[in-house]
């Protein structure tokens, strides 16, 4: 499955992850059991777990 298109279920209005929750590293979100960088700009790309915790 293509990582924008699955992102695309996730993002709001607004462009924020709906139900994310603040990792313990700035910039970094888990919502629905996947971990995403919120860049400068706004995107939102799946990062790697790890970075979550």
């Amino acid at each position: 499955m293509n990582r924008h298109r699955a992102l695309a279920c996730c993002l709001g209005a607004t462009g924020a992850i709906a139900g994310a929750t603040a990792a313990s590293r700035p910039g970094y979100y888990l919502a629905q059991g996947n971990c995403y960088y919120r860049y400068p700009n706004g995107q939102y790309v799946q990062a790697d777990p790890r970075a979550c915790y």
